[in-house]
């Protein structure tokens, strides 16, 4: 049967674990796939917006620098229109450092700002940054027009960001041109129109100083679930800014992948908890099954023995083989009881088929226990003895009625007092005795046998269970005589108890309701 379950075990592993397996690894990878993969295009989209915004002020930039250097080219420093600054908020101020001995130097505002003090610091910059100005002058010959952020000026309290590159057609012509800006100005006049236009009401976009985390700007209220930010090219010390609405992409993918996964845990769970009760039933069965079969074989064997006994005696008798009629009634007393016994056991067989088969019925009336447990006592004390045992009885005068089946009950007591002969091999004694317990009225047959396992306990009251541990495991039996008596209990609305110990004895207990007087 072991080799058998361990089969059927491995086949149900292989048919359904093993695809429930496939199956979750399968969906948790493709989940991963999925979430990075809608992770990386809205990554992609959040940097094109951010990316569309930079690209906005830089083209901005390259138009005013293309009409700066066209008017360069044309009228020099000297003649500069300054017009040119108004069309263009932000930008405060232009400076032009010759790079030529026939220029000269030039600085239109068109507001007011420190004019001298940062003239002053821009023309020591760039004398100390000679390598940068040849840098951008080569950038210049070779037909690109460059515009690089340059110094971050710090005057009167106020600081401002530059922008530097090299004007002209020709070396002979060079100029160097720093456009001189108000960050906070250049954002919120030229920036932020577009920054608007790209947020509409799908995002949250703003504008802020990384290092003193000032907040220039925003297209609306911020919120905590900050998605990117990217530097402003052209102010490098700035950078901007784009909030989602709600929850993150990555909140929005976690819960996602969250609910996918508890999902397909539940599948999981629900598949296991039917695999779990198939591989439970089957095991149940086939213990039922291995459980049956034991015990037609106790049962043939038990009808077997007293069938063989009566046929031997009966044809010795026929045969006129026997001498003295000392040995006839010997024989005919020993026919008389494999009889009894053979009839004890079809009894049995069928009382509990009736069980089964919810057939058993039950006449109830009010009786005393301790007449059912001297009724017992009066026709079983002869088979008792019979085994060699002795027996002591204690009963508690002025027990109560109960309800009960005179004759199921003396069943059910017979049946544990057939269980105590059987395993009592060797200390062959009982004690019988009768009590109240608050509600109940209890009759206990308590043995000096070999005793049960916890762990059995709960086992002795299936069907067709029998003890098979050490010396009792040839014991005669069916294994039904417990479950019998357990039915019988349950139809009266009591209850069994044990208490056992190995080597020392059990003590079993019928508990009877008492009748309850109206």
């Amino acid at each position: 049967m072991r080799t058998s379950f361990a089969k059927i075990s491995f086949i149900l592993v292989l048919v359904i674990v093993l695809p429930i397996s496939v199956l979750v690894i399968f969906e948790v990878r493709s989940l991963n796939q999925s979430v990075a993969m809608m992770q990386a295009i809205y990554d992609k989209q959040i940097d094109t917006f951010l990316f569309s915004i930079n690209q906005y002020s830089d083209d901005v930039v390259n138009s005013m620098t293309t009409r700066i250097d066209d008017a360069w080219s044309r009228k020099g420093a000297g003649e500069f229109p300054k017009e040119i600054l108004e069309g263009y908020p932000g930008v405060s101020a232009i400076f032009f450092f010759p790079l030529e001995k026939n220029q000269k130097l030039a600085f239109y505002a068109k507001d007011e700002i420190p004019q001298q003090e940062l003239i002053a610091l821009l023309e020591n910059h760039i004398r100390e940054d000679s390598a940068l100005v040849k840098k951008m002058t080569g950038y210049r010959s070779a037909g690109f027009r460059k515009i690089e952020p340059y110094k971050v000026l710090a005057v009167e309290a106020e600081r401002f960001n530059t922008l530097l590159m090299v004007l002209g057609e020709s070396p002979d012509t060079y100029s160097l041109c720093v456009m001189i800006i108000r960050p906070s100005d250049f954002i919120e006049e030229l920036i932020a129109p577009k920054m608007e236009q790209v947020a509409g009401e799908e995002f949250v976009l703003a504008a802020s100083n990384k290092v003193t985390g000032e907040l220039i700007y925003t297209t609306d209220s911020l919120m905590n679930n900050k998605a990117r930010s990217k530097t402003i090219w052209l102010l490098p010390e700035y950078e901007l800014e784009i909030y989602i609405p709600g929850n993150s992409i990555e909140m929005v993918m976690q819960e996602r992948s969250n609910t996918n996964m508890i999902m397909i845990g539940m599948v999981s769970l629900v598949l296991l908890l039917g695999f779990a009760m198939v591989f439970r039933n089957i095991r149940a069965e086939m213990q039922l099954a291995q459980t049956k079969s034991d015990f037609v074989s106790n049962v043939s064997h038990e009808i077997r023995t007293p069938l063989s006994l009566i046929s031997m005696f009966a044809e010795t008798l026929l045969l006129g083989r026997v001498a003295t009629e000392t040995r006839k009634k010997e024989y005919y007393e020993i026919i008389v009881k494999e009889t009894g016994r053979l009839t004890n056991i079809v009894n049995k067989i069928l009382n509990f088929s009736q069980i089964e088969a919810n057939k058993k019925t039950y006449h109830l009336e009010s009786v005393l226990l301790n007449d059912i447990v001297r009724e017992v006592l009066h026709t079983y004390s002869f088979h008792l003895e019979n085994k060699g045992f002795t027996y002591k009885v204690h009963f508690t005068d002025d027990l109560p009625n109960m309800m009960a089946d005179t004759e199921s009950v003396m069943e059910a007591i017979i049946n544990l007092l057939d269980n105590a002969i059987k395993y009592s091999p060797d200390t062959k004694h009982l004690d019988i005795s009768t009590e109240r317990m608050e509600q109940w009225v209890v009759v206990a047959v308590k043995d000096q046998g070999v005793g049960i396992e916890e762990k059995k306990l709960k086992q002795i009251f299936d069907k067709f269970y029998r003890v098979t541990q050490g010396d009792i495991y040839n014991t005669q039996g069916a294994g039904l005589g417990l479950s019998i008596v357990k039915h019988i209990m349950e139809a009266h609305g009591g209850q069994i108890t044990v208490e056992s110990e190995p080597g020392k004895g059990s003590t079993f207990k019928l508990m009877f309701p008492i009748l309850v007087k109206k």
